[in-house]
């Protein structure tokens, strides 16, 4: 992020964000995402728009595999650039020193 927002405000071009779990449902039209990161992984669940329709979580291995409906997840994926680079075509830029990470924790809810 701090790369991201440095390159953008010093060479005054524009900054749009979006996040790992995003890309991978517009790159794979899913609504159920899961990004593993070596502990876990980190779940998303999108509309038709790709909008996220709920907090995302964080899950251990030992919890998603858990899960009744595990194999409805995407979790391998090919990057489709244009299709991200289209979904982003209509979003707004932001001012660079807007631009925040995104942190994910571990919380406890439901999964249905």
């Amino acid at each position: 992020v701090t790369i991201a927002k440095t390159f953008a405000y010093s060479l005054k071009i524009s900054l749009k964000t979006i996040d790992s779990l995003k890309v991978v449902a517009i790159t794979t039209s899913s609504k159920k995402v899961a990004l593993g990161d070596g502990n876990g992984y980190y779940i998303g669940y999108f509309n038709d728009k790709y909008e996220p329709i709920k907090p995302y979580i964080y899950l251990s291995f030992e919890e998603f595999n858990s899960l009744s409906d595990k194999n409805e997840y995407i979790k391998d994926y090919i990057l489709d650039v244009e299709k991200v680079n289209n979904y982003l075509k209509d979003k707004e830029s932001i001012n660079p020193h807007e631009a925040k990470p995104l942190y994910i924790k571990k919380i406890g809810v439901e999964i249905g």
